[in-house]
Formats: structure tokens, C-alpha cells, sequence
């Protein structure tokens, strides 16, 4: 048995140790594939197809957000008129 981490008849690295050298990507690459995942994680929180992962009626239900949204929107319409005034 080979116990120095090389297949048994080359002195190659083992094909999971090449494979993964292989497979690294670059700083390029990574970025593009990390957009991409941002974009489908995006788009499936939008349509809602993360509900495995989060109970969206116990947001929906949730009435204290509602008057935290209310007052939020209650300040950006009197900073918006003071601002025109």
C-alpha cells in the first residue's frame, strides 16, 4: 500500500489532489460564479421560492413591522415636504 499520498504506480499526486488543483478557480472566475448565485438566490427570494427556508407568514403576520414601515414612511414624507418647502 502507498502511504505517501501518490498513486500506486506513478509518483503523481492522487487524482483527487490533481483534480482539485485542477479545479481551482481564479479571482475572475470566482466573482462570476459568486454573481451568479447572488442573481438565483435574488430572483428565488423574489418569487418566493426560499419558503423551505423562511416562514414568510409569520413576517406577513407580524403587525409591529407594519407600524414600523408606517412611521418610516410617515418621517420620509415630512422630510420630503420640509426639503421642498
Amino acid at each position: 500500500m502507498v502511504s505517501d499520498n501518490r498513486d500506486a504506480l506513478s509518483n503523481d499526486p492522487p487524482a483527487m489532489v490533481r483534480h482539485t488543483e485542477e479545479a481551482t478557480l481564479s479571482p475572475e472566475e470566482m466573482q462570476d460564479q459568486m454573481d451568479q448565485f447572488t442573481h438565483i438566490m435574488k430572483q428565488k427570494f423574489l418569487s418566493g421560492e426560499d419558503h423551505q427556508h423562511l416562514d414568510y407568514s409569520k413576517i406577513d403576520e407580524d403587525v409591529t413591522l407594519d407600524d414600523h414601515w408606517q412611521r418610516e414612511a410617515n418621517h420620509d414624507a415630512e422630510e420630503k415636504y420640509f426639503a421642498d418647502v
